[in-house]
């Protein structure tokens, strides 16, 4: 039988894109089942973007977050008790350093914590150049 279980850490999402028409015309697919999501859909489609709303150039913005809540998010990225560090965003927040996030797994105690520097873990191979792989795309991503 599986167990689900839920855990709490602080990481983050990013959930932004900027569609120009030209591209949206090329994905006749994706235009059929936006159009049906925000027709058929209106609860969930009221919770993300202003879809409906054209920006400069007509381009249209495509997220999973509304103006208020990316706001929100961006304060969290940007604080460096969090997210922000000397050398870009980190995808777990640093507040995991004081207080890990602890949890019984098949009578196991698993924690989730952040690490300065090179992991204390061997998970993943130890220090086998994972963290750069994850922390690189996901401050490109954030540029982009």
């Amino acid at each position: 039988m599986k167990r689900l279980t839920q855990i709490h850490i602080e990481s983050w999402l990013q959930s932004a894109l900027i569609i120009k028409p030209e591209i949206l015309e090329k994905l006749p697919g994706f235009k059929r089942r936006l159009k049906w999501f925000l027709n058929y859909r209106p609860d969930l489609a009221g919770l993300v973007s202003h879809w409906t709303e054209p920006g400069h150039g007509n381009r249209r913005l495509l997220s999973l977050l509304r103006g208020h809540r990316m706001k929100k998010l961006l304060l969290r990225m940007l604080d460096e008790t969090e997210f922000l560090s000397d050398y870009g965003i980190r995808s777990l927040s640093r507040s995991h350093l004081d207080t890990p996030y602890v949890f019984n797994c098949c009578d196991h105690l698993v924690s989730v914590q952040y690490q300065l520097g090179e992991s204390e873990s061997g998970i993943f191979g130890g220090n086998s150049n994972w963290r750069g792989p994850v922390w690189f795309p996901v401050n490109d991503l954030l540029i982009t």
